[in-house]
């Protein structure tokens, strides 16, 4: 018998006081890692993980090959399938966001029903996203301050062998703090406030498959403009000098064009056409 629910309340609420110690205690990366997240029976009832993969590779993701990242991603609410819909309403919903609160003891958390860069993500093999720091504020509601990411990976059979791990790393980028097989049914719930981190090892997972992630992001509104900072590309301690300077470069690039986007917007235009000479062709959601 399906569960009317796609969480598994039950062991949520269990784990929670050693969930939200666990957080705490994550010093320069504050998180938590949940396995077991979603109930069992929902998922197969729901088949979200067939669903997810179909939808990788339909014609609803958008691809992204840039030098600092290579994945794909839904954009918008339009193209989701059911299941994922029904996911992600919980997931928005006052108990999930309460039980966010009660775990990471932030307060206000408000969701993003438009998932504004937020949805289903997607990287083949040979994928990969590259150290940085995340922006802070809502791309169209200035109020709104980024607080936390989460991240539920739907990948089934992965091996420690196929990568796509997620590495956080200290504040400063010189050393890696944690990295987290993206097993499936493994929720991860990181704080945004210098938090650096990425995908930088890459996928290697057999061709045909590719590593799959809900990803969500939850704000407050401090009821006045946050000051704006793009997110900002890091190297690792071990990059050479020529990717350092790529990295780099490729990240100022996307900054000063967001810069000019959110400033003047009469400029708008021909900054997205200079970066679209670039071969930036998607530059708007980011």
């Amino acid at each position: 018998m399906q569960s009317p629910t796609a969480l598994d309340w039950a062991r949520l609420e269990r784990r929670l006081a050693d969930d939200r110690a666990d957080y705490r205690a994550r010093g320069d990366a504050p998180h938590v890692v949940i396995d077991g997240f979603l109930d069992g029976g929902w998922m197969a009832s729901s088949a979200l993980v067939d669903t997810v993969r179909a939808l990788g590779h339909s014609r609803d993701v958008t691809e992204y090959s840039y030098y600092n990242t290579r994945s794909a991603a839904t954009e918008g609410t339009a193209a989701l399938p059911p299941a994922v819909r029904a996911l992600i309403d919980e997931l928005h919903s006052p108990r999930f966001i309460d039980h966010l609160e009660a775990l990471t003891g932030i307060t206000g958390l408000v969701a993003d029903e438009a998932l504004t860069n937020g949805g289903v993500h997607f990287m083949k093999p040979g994928g990969f996203l590259r150290l940085h720091r995340d922006e802070f504020i809502h791309p169209e509601r200035p109020t709104l301050r980024r607080r936390l990411n989460l991240l539920l990976y739907l990948n089934d059979g992965w091996e420690d062998a196929y990568g796509g791990h997620l590495e956080l790393w200290s504040r400063d980028g010189a050393t890696q703090l944690h990295r987290i097989l993206p097993t499936c049914n493994r929720c991860v719930v990181t704080a945004i406030e210098e938090n650096v981190h990425g995908v930088p090892g890459g996928v290697r997972c057999p061709a045909g498959d590719m590593r799959k992630t809900v990803i969500l992001w939850y704000y407050t509104d401090e009821g006045r403009a946050v000051d704006f900072e793009p997110a900002v590309f890091v190297s690792r301690p071990d990059d050479g000098r020529a990717q350092k300077l790529l990295v780099g470069a490729e990240s100022r690039l996307f900054g000063l064009y967001h810069r000019v986007r959110r400033r003047y917007r009469g400029a708008h235009r021909a900054a997205l056409a200079v970066m679209q000479a670039l071969g930036y062709g998607r530059v708007d959601r980011r």
